[in-house]
């Protein structure tokens, strides 16, 4: 065997050695993340604030705030904060409308003025949120009637300062979409295993949460506002660096669509 070919297959070797070793510590890790069977509400539960950045969401806001407000956690402890960043369709007419007519939960409605972004959006609701949990999603999400009684109530029982949740995309039957749902499935898969295996890498933004009070000790650039994006990876790896990836943890309840 010529040494070229000996080095290619040493090569290669040594690369599909290191993927089942990846792919091994990933498994492990997604066995570890815990599958929340959720208690009965007890006087200890969080008052939570739940954060939705949106731009142009016409289409979608309206749906997904019904939907948190037919939650089962109680209606009392929670919060609703919303802030338009720049839309320039109906949206924030929408927002104050619901604002409004909403007795039950208290909705928010903020605006970012020279700033952009959902990172600036998520800093500016922290100024008004009065939760001790805070919850992030996005506008064209669906949530199930128990996802804020999950996530508060694994956050309550295991103390951790951040929590990532699933999301699923939804394909609607689509053939090709399949194949999406399949790829996006297998990085929440990817991004659960490594939080279980303590090396926190990724998370998804529509369905986190996380401590007021650990946040407000973070460094007021910990989202790394030079950066356009990443808002959900650099907040949950600066609670990684202050409080150790012990403290970060993956729910395997409350999926979002």
């Amino acid at each position: 065997m010529a040494a070229g070919t000996l080095t290619f297959f040493v090569i290669l070797s040594t690369l599909a050695l290191a993927y089942v070793i990846v792919i091994y510590m990933i498994t492990r890790g997604w066995h570890r993340t815990s599958t929340f069977r959720r208690k009965s509400l007890v006087p200890t539960v969080p008052t939570v604030s739940i954060i939705i950045a949106v731009r142009n969401e016409s289409m979608t806001i309206s749906k997904c705030i019904a939907g948190l407000m037919e939650q089962d956690f109680p209606k009392r402890l929670m919060e609703i904060i919303v802030v338009d960043d720049h839309s320039e369709d109906q949206t924030l007419q929408i927002l104050n409308q619901l604002s409004k007519s909403s007795f039950e939960v208290k909705i928010g409605v903020l605006s970012l003025n020279e700033l952009h972004g959902k990172k600036e959006a998520i800093r500016l609701a922290m100024q008004f949120a009065s939760g001790s949990f805070i919850l992030c999603t996005d506008a064209d999400c669906t949530h199930p009637p128990g996802w804020v009684s999950a996530m508060a109530g694994f956050y309550e029982d295991k103390k951790p300062v951040f929590i990532s949740g699933p999301v699923l995309l939804d394909s609607f039957g689509d053939f090709f979409g399949r194949f999406q749902e399949l790829e996006f499935m297998s990085l929440v898969a990817s991004g659960a295993g490594a939080i279980g295996i303590g090396m926190p890498i990724m998370c998804n933004g529509a369905n986190l949460g996380f401590s007021a009070e650990a946040y407000r000790s973070l460094n007021e650039n910990a989202m790394k506002p030079e950066f356009t994006s990443g808002d959900d990876v650099f907040i949950m790896l600066a609670f990684r660096e202050v409080f150790g990836s012990k403290r970060i943890a993956f729910v395997k309840a409350g999926m979002l669509l």
